[in-house]
């Protein structure tokens, strides 16, 4: 009779503690990841995407930077070859 309550309490506490927290998708795959692959080697691909992420955000800028610069620098050639022209056309 003892163990039929134990049971039910626990089967009962179980249920609640289920509808009270429901584990996300990511936190399912992040212990899975965890049991898997281990924590030191998890560790690591989360160091390893993070460097790749900053690497890649890093060349992007300076790209655009670069972009930007020859952008600027083919404007202002094209206006002073305008005032240029200008000026010796109304010479």
């Amino acid at each position: 009779m003892a163990e039929e309550i134990q049971d039910g309490g626990w089967a009962s506490g179980a249920v609640n503690q289920s509808s009270a927290e429901k584990p996300t998708l990511l936190m399912g795959v992040i212990t899975s990841c965890v049991i898997v692959v281990g924590a030191q080697s998890l560790l690591y691909h989360v160091v390893v995407v993070v460097v790749v992420v900053v690497v890649v955000v890093v060349v992007v800028v300076v790209v655009v930077a670069v972009v930007v610069v020859v952008v600027v620098v083919v404007v202002v050639v094209v206006v002073m070859v305008l005032v240029v022209s200008l000026l010796l056309l109304f010479e």
